[in-house]
């Protein structure tokens, strides 16, 4: 059983495919984004089986392995600032307004999955009990996540 947790930042800004956006002569990029995306998880592994140790010269293991995932969850915070045309802009134009807008949108989401597995049979030989010069395995059965769930808890955009 196992437990893994990571935490990450990126930042970035992109350009979108509209017509630019130049204040002064300097283009404008459109986005410049933030996101932190921890998450933990945790699964289950076992395996039984049968082995043939010939005088530690050769092994043959035979069994079966399976695998079920008990929980992944993870949560992920995006913020993110930039510049877009106002709505109707194309009409602003003619007119002393600026037919751009700012704007900041803040978004929290989570997500929760767990429950998918697999079971599968396998041999493995192994000379010396050290290099492995025969291995197969084939899935017996696998199965999707008993559970799964995304939940959107904040989102909100603001433009000035």
């Amino acid at each position: 059983m196992g437990a893994n947790f990571r935490a990450g930042l990126k930042i970035g800004g992109f350009e979108k495919n509209n017509d630019p956006i130049y204040q002064q002569g300097v283009r404008q990029p459109d986005v410049i984004y933030a996101i932190a995306s921890p998450w933990i998880s945790g699964s289950v592994t076992g395996k039984a089986y049968a082995a043939v140790d010939f005088l530690g010269m050769k092994r043959i293991e035979k069994g079966v392995k399976g695998r079920l995932n008990l929980i992944n969850m993870s949560t992920e915070g995006h913020i993110e600032g930039g510049i877009t045309y106002k709505p109707g802009a194309a009409s602003l134009l003619n007119t002393n307004e600026n037919p751009y807008q700012y704007y900041t949108k803040l978004k929290w989401t989570g997500s929760a999955k767990g429950g998918d597995g697999d079971i599968s049979l396998y041999c493995d030989v192994k000379l010396f009990n050290v290099w492995n010069i025969f291995s197969r395995s084939t899935k017996v059965i696998s199965w999707k996540p008993i559970y799964e769930t995304q939940k959107t808890f904040y989102e909100r955009s603001h433009y000035f």
